[in-house]
Parts: C-alpha cells; structure tokens; sequence
C-alpha cells in the first residue's frame, strides 16, 4: 500500500487552479469524480496512471480487511483511497460507454468493504459502512444515464456478493480485537492483588483515554472498576455470547428492543449504587456490560441498518431509473426514526434523498435532468 499513499500524499499537496476559495486539492477532485458529483476528467486519469494504478490495486480484494489499529489511520486512508480509485476507474468506463466494464470496477468497491474480519470489531464495520456507502452514491448516479438491462444487471450482481458485516459478531469481538492493554480478561486477572485504591489509579491511568469520550467520565471509570471485580473471564464471555445476539437479525424492532433493555439497565445500575436496590452478581455484571458497552454497540448498529435501507434503495432506484419518485419513499425512515423524502443537495444541482427537514443528504442521486 505505499504505492497508494505516496500516490495519495502527491494528490493531496496539489492545489487545483484559481478560483479555488475552497481550497480544493486534486485529491479532492478525485474523491468527486469517484463519488459521481462531478464527471470523470478522462485527461486527469491518464495522468495518474489510473488503469495501471486500479490494476496494481486488485490483489487487497483477496486479502482480510485491515484493523485500524497502531497506525491504523494510514492504513484506513489507503484503503478509502483504493475504493476511490476502483470508483473512479468504473465511472469513467461508463461514461465512455463500457457500462458492463465499468460495472465490474464499481462492484470492487462493494467488495472492498466486505472482505473477510470487516467484521472484527466495531471499527471495522463502522469503516465498512463508509466504504459501501461511497459505493452505493456511485452507483445511484448512473441510475437514469444505464439502460435497464445495465441496471438490473447491477442489482443481480450486487445480490451476489459476499454478506455485509454482521454487528452482532463484530461487538462480541471488538474487545479481543483491541491493544492487549485494553483487554478485559486480562484486568479481571491484574486487578484481583490489588487493593481498592491501587485499581482505581492503574484503571485511570489505562482507561482514561476512554472514559474522556463518556459523558461521565468519573462515572465511567467507577463502574468500569465495580464490572472488573464481579467479572471472571467465564462470565465475560457469556456476557459476549448474549447481549450483542440481540441485535440479530439487526432490525429496526430488534434496535429498538436493545436500546430499552440498556436504558432500563442504566435505572437498575443507577438504583444499587444509590443503594436504592442492589443488584446480585449476575444481574450487576450484565447491567455494566450493557451501561460501559451497548452505547457504541448501538451507534453503530445504527449505521449498519442505514447503509442496508440505502442498499434496498439503491436497488429501487436502479429498477425505477428516471421513474423513481418521492412515493417511493413514502412511510421510510432513517435509523433514527426521521423521515425520508426526494429533494435536492446541498450543492442545489444533484436530486438526492433527504433526510427529514435537514439539509442532509441521504443518497445521492445524481444531476438534475
């Protein structure tokens, strides 16, 4: 992949020409011509030796998706760049009129973010989510410019890919996917010779990172050293084989369903330590594991269920073509419960799927006929 940064770090230092007020890169150019809000500079990919470079790039199709850890943000960085670049080779086939051709890179892009371990911790699959969405924008633009043969060939192909992440199994392993130091079985054996005090100082000198992104960051700590000295390794891994299987199949119901359980969980962890209603050891353990862990399990189970509604749109969108309208979208919503509707971006040039009132693009769908 230092091919793919080096390539990268030359486009991102390479102003584009006044009037520039933006301050816009080539990479930037780059990232729009893939996305599809501007169309393909067949010059501009000759000079970067795109056919060549997408060429080189094929093999991370058969290799696991990377964990972003370390100095995972380089490698997260070459990897939204290679989806690009399989993106942009895609876009520019069809716009010469190669749409099968074209097809194939684009779908290589849907294959980048489902390669095996996406689903190896929440990262991963919130990654993922970014890639496929960079996909999916692609693709829903070219929904009104393919013939209808080209398009349901799309969805054919796109029903034929491998699964999408699961969150169940990538919340069961995020903790076993972390830096050693951050691992739960490990402090339940690291906190037991210490005494009360002596935890609470080594907790806040490892997890203080963490509990900075909590809105309670005393509280997180406290609870998170209460959880430890309940825990044994056994009951933590049958913490990890239950609660995150709730969200299986992800729906909307089963979100819903998760989110009152963790809420209820707070009210119950809230009561004991006010002394209110102790709690017995099982029923402590769960109710922590749900108060430190279910918040992050659930944002991006979120996510997760808004990049599925955006597949099963795109694929609408592409049976329809020109025809899709706003009663298409008539009772959807997003995870969130906000609804959906036809509008125009941002930009003021591009149809798109909204969300709700805001301003905020849902799916973008190409120029305005």
């Amino acid at each position: 992949m230092a091919e793919v940064r080096r390539f990268d770090q030359a486009l991102s230092a390479k102003q584009l020409p006044a009037p520039n007020p933006d301050g816009m890169t080539e990479a930037d150019l780059m990232d729009e011509m893939a996305s599809g809000s501007r169309r393909v500079d067949p010059a501009f990919c000759e000079r970067i030796g795109l056919e060549a470079l997408s060429d080189r790039l094929q093999p991370i199709l058969q290799e696991p998706f990377p964990q972003f850890i370390g100095k995972g943000n380089t490698r997260l960085r070459e990897t939204l760049v290679s989806c690009r670049l399989f993106l942009l080779r895609g876009r520019l086939l069809c716009q010469l009129g190669k749409v099968a051709e074209g097809q194939q890179w684009m779908l290589k892009a849907h294959q980048l973010a489902r390669r095996p371990q996406a689903d190896r911790n929440l990262f991963n699959v919130v990654c993922a989510s970014a890639l496929e969405g960079m996909s999916m924008s692609a693709a829903a633009n070219h929904a009104e410019t393919w013939p209808e043969p080209d398009r349901l060939a799309y969805i054919k192909a796109l029903e034929q890919l491998d699964p999408s992440p699961r969150i169940d199994v990538a919340a069961r392993q995020d903790n076993r996917s972390m830096s050693p130091e951050y691992s739960i079985p490990k402090w339940i054996e690291t906190l037991k010779p210490l005494t009360p005090a002596q935890r609470k100082e080594k907790l806040s000198q490892h997890f203080g990172p963490l509990a900075d992104f909590a809105d309670d960051p005393p509280a997180y700590l406290r609870r998170l050293q209460t959880l430890l000295e309940n825990l044994t390794p056994e009951r933590w891994e049958a913490l990890l084989a239950s609660v995150p299987t709730e969200l299986h199949p992800l729906t909307t119901e089963h979100l819903r369903a998760f989110k009152a359980r963790n809420a209820e969980a707070l009210a119950l962890v809230q009561a004991d330590e006010a002394g209110a209603k102790p709690l017995l050891p099982d029923q402590k353990t769960e109710a922590l594991y749900r108060v430190l862990f279910a918040s992050s399990i659930t944002n991006v189970a979120r996510t997760r269920l808004d990049v599925e509604l955006k597949l099963q749109l795109l694929k609408q969108v592409l049976r329809l073509g020109a025809d899709f309208g706003e009663k298409d979208l008539t009772g959807l919503t997003d995870a969130s419960g906000n609804p959906l509707r036809l509008g125009i971006s941002e930009e003021g040039n591009r149809k798109a799927i909204k969300v709700g009132s805001t301003i905020d693009d849902f799916l973008d769908l190409g120029p305005i006929k």
